[in-house]
């Protein structure tokens, strides 16, 4: 959502990385940039495929759209 004000968007980045994190199929983490939080997809392993980004590239749209359509986040 790039209509949300920075610190609800800022928990909504938070809720995304909690969710792909905990579905197992992926792992990412966040760094803050400009006082905004901002997810990052670290790619170290040489084995890792095309696919793979994909896959978790339509993981991070699948989470964020049913964060975006759910309930209010609440993380601090």
């Amino acid at each position: 959502r790039t209509d949300a004000d920075p610190e609800v968007q800022d928990r909504i980045n938070h809720a995304i990385l909690d969710a792909v994190n905990a579905s197992g199929r992926a792992f990412i983490t966040h760094t803050v940039l400009g006082s905004r939080v901002v997810l990052r997809l670290a790619i170290g392993n040489i084995k890792t495929t095309e696919e793979h980004v994909m896959e978790t590239w339509a993981l991070l749209q699948e989470i964020a759209a049913g964060i975006e359509s759910g309930p209010a986040v609440t993380r601090p």
